[in-house]
């Protein structure tokens, strides 16, 4: 099953907002010129797809024994027999997740990353089956 990233309306504005902010101040500013144009409305382009990318693409999903979290060209792996504990945070740390209603997953020796599934029983959920399962088996 795959788990949406929950998102935040604050969040979502920044993302659609500041690009649009951007395409309005060369509009609508001094009149630019071709050098800016040349530069900036690109750059407002790449920095629009990158957050539609993002956007469109923040998910989680357990394979096989892994947990994989997708987001944009981002991508992590991390083996469900590795997660050491999962527990509520609303950490702002930068992290695959769009919502301040985040899970924090420690894993490895020393490794964490935030996440903030839609569907976060459901996530959990999973999780423990698969963890058992993983215990269950000889």
């Amino acid at each position: 099953m795959v788990y949406k990233s929950k998102i935040d309306a604050w969040l979502f504005l920044i993302f659609v907002g500041l690009p649009l902010g951007l395409i309005f101040g060369i509009a609508f500013g001094e009149t630019p010129g071709t050098v800016e144009l040349i530069i900036f409305v690109p750059a407002t382009g790449a920095v629009w797809l990158l957050f539609a990318w993002v956007l469109a693409t923040t998910d989680y999903r357990f394979r096989d024994d892994s947990l994989h979290i997708r987001s944009g060209p981002f991508n992590w792996t991390i083996p469900v027999s590795g997660i050491r504990c999962i527990e509520p945070s609303r950490s702002l740390v930068s992290s695959p997740a769009l919502s301040l209603d985040r899970l924090l997953i420690r894993y490895g020796k020393h490794d964490w990353i935030l996440i903030s599934p839609k569907d976060k029983e459901g996530f959990l959920s999973e999780f423990e089956s698969r963890r058992q399962d993983r215990t269950a088996k000889p």
